[in-house]
């Protein structure tokens, strides 16, 4: 008896699972896109060892060649040519 109210339960919530997920996926407002990769020519900057590079691109920005808005700076060049796609 107890076997059988343990897998009745389990059914339960397995068939509210199955539910919500067959909602989401039918809710079209409700399934957005996955951001697509920047494209390389977006990048602020050109590659690395280029005119302006990176740092001096940020130095430029911030005024100053340290600081928080600096590393910001930079951490965003960095992660934009690392994760951009020719497009």
């Amino acid at each position: 008896m107890k076997n059988k109210f343990g897998l009745l339960k389990r059914l339960g919530i397995l068939t509210v699972l199955v539910f919500c997920l067959g909602f989401v996926m039918s809710n079209s407002n409700a399934v957005q896109p996955v951001l697509a990769a920047p494209c390389c020519q977006d990048c602020r900057v050109p590659p690395f060892g280029e005119d302006p590079t990176a740092e001096e691109y940020c130095a430029n920005q911030c005024g100053a060649g340290s600081g928080s808005c600096y590393t910001v700076c930079l951490n965003q060049i960095h992660n934009c040519w690392a994760h951009c796609v020719f497009c």
